[in-house]
């Protein structure tokens, strides 16, 4: 996608954004990301499979919010393009990963209190929120020991 139509697909979605400057800031294989003046992020799904992430998204990152102590992602614009649901929401400030100090304890104290929070979110709630049950070792891992 490019930003001509990117522009185009948010204007017609969302007439009150005035784009005053835009640039992709991502293309992999599931996604697209676009920043719209500097505050606004954009995420087109490339798949159907991402669109439908997307659509789970949706309905759980609002409820986990509510138990995380960082910013997450907060879907306030979501559209159709081509029959596929695309997000936009607030810039989350911060800084990445990579470019953290390694070094100090704090980075994976901090890290460390993430995952407890995400692991103490409700298995059951989760479920309800149609969050596939993945167990990550079985399903995605291959075995070299025959």
């Amino acid at each position: 996608m490019n930003i001509t139509l990117c522009t185009e697909i948010i204007e017609k979605n969302f007439p009150q954004i005035h784009i005053e400057y835009i640039k992709q800031i991502f293309g992999g294989w599931d996604s697209e990301v676009f920043e719209v003046n500097g505050e606004l992020i954009f995420r087109f799904p490339k798949r159907l499979e991402t669109e439908s992430m997307i659509q789970k998204e949706i309905i759980f990152l609002p409820e986990l919010a509510k138990v995380l102590s960082v910013l997450i992602p907060d879907f306030e614009f979501i559209g159709e393009h081509d029959k596929k649901v695309f997000v936009g929401y607030r810039k989350v400030l911060g800084l990445p990963l990579s470019s953290c100090d390694y070094s100090s304890g704090n980075l994976a104290d901090q890290v460390a209190k993430v995952i407890t929070e995400i692991h103490s979110f409700p298995v059951h709630k989760a479920t309800e929120l149609k969050v596939p049950n993945i167990n990550w070792r079985r399903d995605t891992c291959v075995s070299t020991i025959e």
